[in-house]
């Protein structure tokens, strides 16, 4: 389970559930995020919603693993070669 959703007084609390990435945002876990949001909205009972983390963190932003597993895009050597940086690394 990615995500946990609780309603007590009135109040939902959506839990992030990736402890292991520090909550990072997959398709998974941005889809159930968007689905508990909107079951909140629908819900008379909900009065006001508390979006957290599980473990050490709130949420690290999305997950760019699935991502670095791909080879880049043909053009992206183009651009870099294209337009070079206007600074020194």
């Amino acid at each position: 389970m990615v995500l946990k959703y609780e309603l007590a007084d009135h109040v939902a609390t959506v839990t992030l559930d990736r402890p292991e990435t520090k909550n990072a945002l997959n398709r998974e876990l941005y889809a159930r995020l968007e689905q508990a949001l909107a079951d909140a909205h629908r819900d008379p009972e909900v009065r006001c919603v508390i979006v957290t983390g599980a473990g050490t963190a709130f949420c690290s932003g999305d997950d760019v693993r699935p991502a670095r597993t791909r080879p880049p895009p043909a053009s992206a050597s183009r651009c870099r070669a294209q337009r070079p940086l206007p600074w020194r690394c």
